[in-house]
């Protein structure tokens, strides 16, 4: 009899602890389920993060090029800046310098040694026009390749066109010594080129800044040559 409860209460007891068992590893299968869908959900945030990191340095690349391009930029500005500082600074004719010498006339050549001693006097006139343009020249008679380009200050008169290096007259064209005004249609020599022909057996080309400015330089030339 005591062996036969003893026997039954190790089944219960058995029994018991099997329940207990089975039922705490429903728990932890459920728990572990929970923590599976934890770590999916980090990992499909992972991604997503990676996704948006990877978004970010293509835009920092991005960003990079453009700041690279804008120093670049700057360096090219800073340069032409400099280099048209030292421009003015070296060849620009102020509008008070201009009409000083408009009224007064050009600087003194008294010594006979300049090659500029025998130049006639620059007209003291109004000038009709004036500004910068690019000068070269060359002998009809050679035809062989125009000279360098200069830039130089030309200021138009009723009697001369007169070209200027800084203060200094260094070339004299009289109006009554031209003979054909004409513009370079064919570009042979660039753009806004105008020819102008001499008596003296000689062609003078004067690059304008732009093709309006050309036509304005032609048609005072033009204007004073018919008129003289």
């Amino acid at each position: 009899s005591l062996r036969t409860e003893s026997v039954t209460l190790r089944q219960i007891v058995r029994e018991v602890c099997a329940e207990e068992a089975v039922s705490d590893l429903a728990v932890l299968r459920a728990q572990m389920h929970d923590k599976n869908e934890e770590i999916g959900q980090l990992h499909n945030e992972n991604d997503d993060l990676a996704a948006s990191i990877s978004g970010l340095d293509a835009k920092i690349e991005d960003l990079s090029e453009q700041l690279s391009r804008l120093q670049a930029l700057n360096r090219s500005l800073q340069a032409q800046n400099f280099n048209l500082s030292t421009t003015l600074s070296h060849k620009d004719v102020t509008f008070d310098k201009l009409k000083k010498y408009l009224h007064k006339g050009p600087p003194s050549r008294c010594q006979s040694s300049s090659p500029l001693a025998s130049i006639p006097e620059v007209s003291t006139n109004a000038a009709h026009k004036f500004g910068f343009l690019n000068r070269s020249s060359q002998s009809i008679s050679r035809r062989r390749s125009i000279r360098p380009w200069k830039r130089r200050l030309a200021v138009l008169d009723n009697n001369n066109l007169s070209i200027f290096k800084v203060e200094t007259v260094e070339s004299l064209i009289p109006i009554n010594s031209i003979i054909d005004i004409q513009s370079d249609s064919k570009r042979s020599y660039g753009k806004h080129v105008i020819v102008v022909q001499t008596d003296d057996n000689k062609e003078h080309f004067l690059q304008a800044n732009s093709e309006e400015d050309m036509k304005e330089w032609i048609h005072m030339l033009e204007s004073l040559n018919c008129s003289d």
